[in-house]
């Protein structure tokens, strides 16, 4: 191992400097590893990606009238409710029942 001397005589970096490099990169690894462990489970949070949060809608609409009371069924407006748990209604349902029926 080849030493590092001073003018002097002396050490250039005292003895435990490589101690202290190899634990500041332990340490850096170890921090980064924990970052993105903390982000991975923040960004799948149901909090961040606002789960269980109501929506205020843009037409009052009542689920119990359309399916309890006319017996409409789920899949009229929602054609893909098998495949996701997120749906969107198809605004021409809505036309077809209420503008050329008549009804509000």
């Amino acid at each position: 191992m080849r030493q590092f001397l001073r003018p002097g005589g002396r050490q250039f970096f005292p003895p435990n400097a490589n101690l202290i490099a190899r634990m500041s990169v332990y340490v850096f690894a170890l921090l980064v590893a924990f970052s993105l462990i903390v982000l991975g489970v923040w960004f799948r949070s149901n909090y961040y990606r606002q789960v269980h949060i109501a929506i205020e809608q843009p037409v009052p609409f009542s689920h119990q009238l359309h399916n309890n009371v006319l017996g409409i069924e789920c899949q009229y407006c929602h054609v893909s409710v098998e495949q996701s748990s997120l749906q969107h209604p198809c605004g021409r349902n809505l036309y077809d029942c209420h503008l050329a029926g008549g009804s509000q």
